[in-house]
């Protein structure tokens, strides 16, 4: 009985520590995605600025 009761705490153990990394994964995928849409923004931004100053002195 113990040993069945230690076998199903193990793998709750196992299955816990691999959501949690799994989650710690979606949590950096999603925070480096966001960080990469902001760089995007950034520079289609400044390409924009760009582009508009360009027309801006050409008129």
């Amino acid at each position: 009985m113990f040993i069945y009761l230690w076998e199903i705490v193990s793998f709750v153990k196992s299955i816990s520590i691999y959501s949690i990394s799994l989650f710690v994964i979606v949590l950096n995928a999603i925070f480096n995605a966001r960080k990469i849409m902001m760089k995007i923004n950034k520079f289609t931004k400044l390409r924009c600025l760009k582009i508009g100053s360009l027309e801006f002195t050409q008129n």
